[in-house]
């Protein structure tokens, strides 16, 4: 009897340790990620850069005198380099939404953890506005001006957000 007991209760244990135990996700290498991520802002930087050093006489021209500008055929906002600038801007503020849907829904766990899709959207967050100020060359007025600078806000207030989240203990005791 005392040994049916004892069995009873080690079936007992192991059922409910076979049902605490999560079931394996088969998600891409945090690593993997990281590493993209380099790569991805590595990127960026260059792009900023040699627009800087291609640009560089075109945008510090008066606006006035950069239509006879032999680079205002590239660098307008309508034009080949510009327009580009200005897709893949607006391709990267479509980005920001992975992230906002996924954590609320928790679809985009099997493509990685939670925090790599963060770092994805802060990158998007920065690189986006970045990539728009260069299509329109610098030159932000009328009514164009209030959705670009409602978009400078919106960045803003997430770079302020992510600065605020880091100062914040996560115990109540201040220990992280």
């Amino acid at each position: 009897m005392a040994d049916q007991l004892l069995t009873a209760r080690r079936r007992a244990s192991a059922t409910r340790e076979r049902q605490c135990v999560p079931a394996k996700r088969t998600a891409v290498a945090p690593t993997i990620l990281r590493g993209l991520l380099v790569v991805i802002v590595a990127a960026l930087v260059m792009v900023v850069i040699g627009l800087l050093m291609y640009g560089w006489s075109y945008y510090g021209l008066p606006l006035e005198q950069r239509f006879r500008s032999p680079l205002h055929a590239d660098l307008k906002p309508s034009g080949r380099i510009g327009h580009l600038l200005g897709s893949v801007g607006s391709v990267l503020l479509v980005g920001l939404l992975p992230y906002s849907f996924g954590k609320r829904t928790r679809v985009i766990s099997d493509w990685g953890p939670l925090s790599g899709w963060l770092k994805f959207h802060i990158f998007c967050g920065i690189a986006g506005p970045i990539l728009i100020t260069f299509h329109t060359s610098f030159k932000v007025r009328g009514i164009v001006a209030i959705s670009y600078w409602s978009m400078i806000a919106v960045a803003a207030s997430g770079v302020f957000g992510r600065y605020l989240y880091a100062q914040i203990p996560r115990a109540l005791s201040g220990k992280e």
